[in-house]
């Protein structure tokens, strides 16, 4: 089952951390991840570095948590952006510093957007509402907006 975004009644901050945690997961699930055979609701990868990850739903990923030696804990959005930027790095073996502020301008852009959302009613032209309803840009790109 994919999951859907946040509801419009949840904080700006909380939605913005939604939106731009699934091409980040989507990125680095696709890129880098390998997916274990495990059972259970919630897919579970491998990265690089040795890491497990777990996630709700697959084609828009959300709620990552990570496996520590107490159980899963959840990862937010500032320590999703440093995980993915380490594992790529791990993975192609270049560093690449400004990938985590373009994740976090990227985060800040989403935010933006659905904060003047918020501010004005929805347009009545049903074209217009659907171009306006993309908010997140690429779905697998670590940067979109």
């Amino acid at each position: 089952m994919d999951l859907l975004p946040p509801p419009a009644g949840t904080a700006v901050a909380h939605r913005a951390d939604a939106y731009a945690a699934a091409p980040l997961l989507n990125c680095l699930l696709r890129e880098v991840a390998e997916r274990l055979p495990e059972p259970g609701e919630r897919p579970v990868y491998r990265l690089p570095g040795g890491r497990l990850l777990r996630v709700r739903g697959e084609r828009r990923p959300a709620e990552p948590e990570v496996r520590t030696a107490t159980g899963w804990r959840r990862v937010g959005h500032t320590e999703l952006v440093k995980l993915v930027a380490e594992e790529l790095t791990r993975h192609t073996g270049v560093s690449n510093h400004e990938l985590p502020a373009e994740m976090i301008d990227s985060r800040d852009a989403v935010a933006a957007l659905l904060t003047a959302r918020d501010r004005v009613a929805a347009p009545g032209d049903p074209y217009r509402r659907s171009e306006q309803s993309l908010v997140t840009g690429h779905p697998h790109h670590p940067a979109p907006k």
